[in-house]
């Protein structure tokens, strides 16, 4: 009875054994294709983040070099624990300039609008437009009798906003093609190990 049984499996892998590569090269690829899709969300995402964020200290000589052409916000984070200086930034003027002195497109914030970033929380202060990537500089103008704040600029290139719902997309992606796969696998190997009759 075994000997028929075992004689059976083997007659069944010898009768298909294209379906059975097939089932396993398919199950295999869709899991490596799910792995490159995650690898690639988190690549542009740490990418973005590296490239998309620039930091300045402020006070000081503001001068920063811009990695990617676009959208940016200005935000203002206070140095240490010191409270946000919301009527004193309010104060402040900025103007952002090229390499060659030429302006760049900034639009001052009409109102303070907060934004929580990681565990500190920071004032939007502007929004500007870089043409390209290069060196650029700001000039700040204080009015009133309110103290220069301490902390520093943070500027956030517009695709930054998108990180999370790239990763999440490249998760549900990876997740799928895996799950998948391995549902392919599960299933080759079961049919190849079915005794016929």
């Amino acid at each position: 009875m075994k000997k028929k049984s075992r004689d059976s499996r083997l007659s069944i892998e010898e009768q298909n054994p294209s379906m059975k590569m097939w089932g396993y090269l398919s199950g295999g690829a869709l899991i490596v294709l799910g792995l490159i899709v995650l690898s690639i969300a988190l690549g542009l995402a740490l990418r973005t983040s590296s490239r998309g964020i620039r930091r300045m200290a402020f006070p000081g000589p503001l001068k920063v070099n811009m990695r990617m052409a676009g959208v940016y916000i200005g935000l203002f984070q206070a140095a240490g624990k010191d409270p946000l200086p919301v009527n004193g930034l309010a104060q402040i003027s900025f103007g952002m300039f090229d390499e060659n002195g030429g302006p760049v497109l900034l639009e001052r914030s009409p109102a303070p609008q907060m934004i929580k970033l990681g565990t500190k929380t920071g004032v939007v202060l502007f929004q500007c437009e870089v043409p390209a990537p290069g060196p650029y500089s700001f000039r700040t103008g204080l009015a009133g009798d309110f103290p220069a704040p301490r902390g520093e600029i943070l500027l956030i290139h517009e695709s930054v906003g998108h990180n999370r719902a790239d990763m999440a997309a490249g998760v549900m992606f990876c997740l799928f093609l895996a799950g998948f796969g391995i549902y392919i696998l599960l299933r080759t190997n079961r049919k190849a190990g079915k005794p016929n009759g």
